[in-house]
């Protein structure tokens, strides 16, 4: 592992120190709700902090992995290791959303609550539906140069990361409308509320910026029929 000093630049400088910023709010506040969801042990304790260490942390990560000031491009790690780490990421996490998911349908069900008939259920549902497909369209964008007789690479790549956006965006949604219910108000405080709100939205900059610089880039290229620049991922 190797430090790229020619890539650091004052801007990048800034995005790697905001992205520190961001995955250190995210995993404590990661923690935090583990440490809410079992003050009050049930079958429902594990789909909040199984769903949150999903999509909060590990998809969160996953995808500020692939941004062109990310700190694994700044040690110059290559192109074949960060997508290694990419899919990773997405397994972990994919785990991790599967428990939380299957828990709260059993906890549903032998309460004999309805299903998905609130704001953060609903968003729930969509971002997890957009994950999967997320993860399918991302096999076909790995292999996307055998397709190329087909259809371009950079235009396979733009659809995955809008793909990518709008998961983050409702998982999100989903994330910050649970803040909000019930279950966090009983366990902690309209304070705690309020800060978690706050820190994650301002965490959750991060990542969509770079997201959106890179689907913007591609867009780009999209309309002008540029070729993409392999040798930078997540341009």
């Amino acid at each position: 592992m190797i430090f790229n000093w020619s890539y650091l630049t004052t801007y990048k400088f800034y995005r790697i120190c905001a992205t520190f910023f961001s995955l250190s709010i995210l995993a404590s506040y990661t923690v935090y709700v583990f440490y809410l969801s079992f003050k009050k042990y049930s079958l429902f304790s594990w789909h909040p902090c199984f769903m949150t260490l999903g999509f909060t942390l590990l998809i969160t990560e996953a995808v500020i992995l692939l941004s062109r000031e990310s700190i694994f491009k700044f040690l110059k790690y290559d192109r074949e290791e960060l997508i290694r780490k990419h899919w990773i990421l997405h397994l972990l996490g994919g785990t991790a959303i599967a428990i939380g998911l299957t828990t709260i349908i059993l906890h549903k069900e032998n309460e004999h609550y309805p299903h998905f008939k609130t704001f953060h259920s609903i968003t729930g549902l969509i971002s997890v539906i957009l994950f999967v497909l997320g993860c399918l369209h991302g096999i076909i964008t790995l292999y996307s140069p055998n397709f190329q007789s087909l259809v371009k690479p950079f235009k396979i790549k733009f659809t995955h990361v809008c793909i990518g956006i709008l998961t983050f965006l409702f998982g999100m949604l989903s994330q910050c409308s649970g803040i909000f219910s019930n279950f966090f108000y009983t366990v902690s405080s309209w304070e705690a509320q309020l800060t978690c709100i706050i820190l994650v939205t301002i965490a959750g900059v991060v990542p969509f910026e770079g997201a959106f610089r890179s689907a913007y880039s591609k867009y780009k290229n999209l309309i002008q029929g540029w070729p993409e620049d392999t040798s930078s991922l997540g341009r």
